[in-house]
């Protein structure tokens, strides 16, 4: 099984997560099955939006790429730790880490050694298919 792993600074700009899903999705391409490849879209884009809106500092995306999984973690030097929340109906915000944690067979937030966190998850085809 070959895996590969690539890191991408992402630019704090308006298209941030449209950019970080094309990114996914190319390092994605030809080495895990299609569902997968969009439950991978799906959670960079919500990742790196939440990333945008909540963290601080410079932001970074970690991809390792399997046939059989998917690990994710978006880096940002933000202090806050992120934890799911039952948005209203109503809200228009709110449903990010709820949508990773469906889609994701794990999940976490790990504090980094010189300040900031990793909100990580892993997506396999038997979640996501």
């Amino acid at each position: 099984m070959t895996t590969s792993a690539s890191m991408s600074t992402v630019v704090r700009r308006r298209d941030a997560a449209l950019l970080a899903r094309q990114y996914a999705r190319a390092q994605c391409a030809g080495h895990t099955p299609s569902t997968l490849v969009e439950d991978v879209e799906l959670v960079v884009s919500e990742l790196v939006t939440n990333a945008m809106r909540h963290g601080r500092g410079q932001i970074t995306m970690h991809l390792e790429v399997a046939p059989d999984r998917v690990v994710v973690g978006v880096q940002d030097q933000g202090a806050g730790r992120p934890s799911p929340r039952e948005p209203d109906a109503t809200d228009a915000n709110g449903r990010g880490l709820a949508l990773v944690a469906i889609l994701a067979t794990e999940w976490g937030v790990r504090p980094e050694p010189g300040g900031g966190k990793v909100v990580w998850c892993v997506l396999t085809p038997a979640v996501s298919g």
